[in-house]
């Protein structure tokens, strides 16, 4: 039987309320249905993987980023569209740290949007409006995250709390034994063919059902999964998944500067320049044309003491 529109809106409100765990075997069809999924909700598709066949197959509008050692050294990525965030550049261990350290940030950025909003008397609830879901898809979530609750306590709160701030996340595996009990003990379950009897003794004690019951996990067909919530068990098939298009790389713009020749920098250091300051100027007063009565009869006086002095001289000259 096909995904029908009842269980896509279970799915749906599963992913947000609860979490999903998506484990199947190899070529089970685990990247189609996770492509029916994610395209069938409303939110910003976060998919972290270590090969690059979901850049060929979840879509155009999707931008993919492929994360190695230089993720330290430039800016933090800011959750904004469509991703697919590729780590198949680093080993395991660099990867979680890097996929750990990009979870925590954009949980606790959304939490101090919210606190932020409080101070400034806003409602909780119209702060959250105006924030999109963020749907994050982690393959190999046992290595990446699982295994690192407990250690990291910053982690744990925002894989916990993240659907109260619209954060929902959607593990992803072969094998369902592999997977952290306390990682994935409240969310619901797509589970597709699985094999060996760890596998099958933990859909079990998921299920509810009897071990020998669950023969025809072994035989599921490709894309037929056994989805659970916790309520109900429903059989369903996920048609073919096509994307348009396929994702596009993200490029980084770096703005390089023109470098500066000699006579441009001797130019620039001599170049006078305006400064709009309001100083104190000791310059004198302009000068004032109007002579006054005073200043003229000044310059008689001083007129007439120059020719008498004239006078005596030329009488001293007569006499000598």
């Amino acid at each position: 039987m096909r995904a029908t529109t009842v269980c896509k809106n279970a799915i749906g409100k599963a992913v947000r309320s609860q979490g999903l765990v998506l484990v199947a075997a190899k070529n089970h069809g685990k990247t189609n249905s996770l492509g029916c999924i994610v395209s069938n909700l409303q939110g910003i598709p976060v998919v972290c993987d270590y090969a690059t066949q979901h850049c060929f197959k979840l879509g155009s509008q999707f931008q993919v980023r492929f994360l190695n050692a230089s993720y330290w050294r430039v800016p933090k990525i800011r959750i904004s569209k469509p991703i697919i965030l590729d780590f198949s550049q680093n080993a395991k261990k660099q990867s979680g740290k890097i996929l750990r350290d990009i979870i925590k940030q954009e949980y606790y950025s959304r939490v101090e949007k919210v606190i932020q909003g409080f101070r400034l008397g806003k409602d909780r609830k119209a702060i959250l409006a105006r924030m999109p879901w963020q749907i994050w898809a982690i393959e190999e979530s046992q290595d990446l995250i699982g295994r690192y609750l407990k250690q990291d306590s910053d982690l744990s709160t925002a894989m916990a709390c993240g659907r109260n701030f619209k954060i929902s996340f959607i593990y992803l595996s072969q094998r369902i034994a592999d997977l952290n009990t306390s990682l994935v003990e409240r969310c619901a379950y797509l589970i597709g063919k699985q094999l060996g009897d760890n596998n099958l003794r933990k859909v079990s004690r998921i299920l509810g059902i009897g071990r020998k019951k669950l023969k025809f996990i072994e035989t599921l067909k490709q894309g037929e999964f056994i989805f659970y919530n916790g309520e109900k068990i429903e059989r369903v098939q996920f048609p073919l998944f096509q994307g348009y298009g396929r994702a596009y790389e993200y490029e980084r713009q770096l703005v390089q500067r023109k470098r500066k020749g000699l006579w441009e920098k001797m130019r620039e250091a001599f170049k006078p320049r305006n400064l709009n300051l309001e100083t104190e100027t000791d310059t004198e007063p302009a000068y004032n044309d109007l002579e006054t009565e005073e200043d003229r009869d000044f310059e008689e006086d001083s007129e007439l003491e120059e020719e008498e002095d004239f006078i005596l001289l030329e009488e001293d000259f007569e006499d000598f």
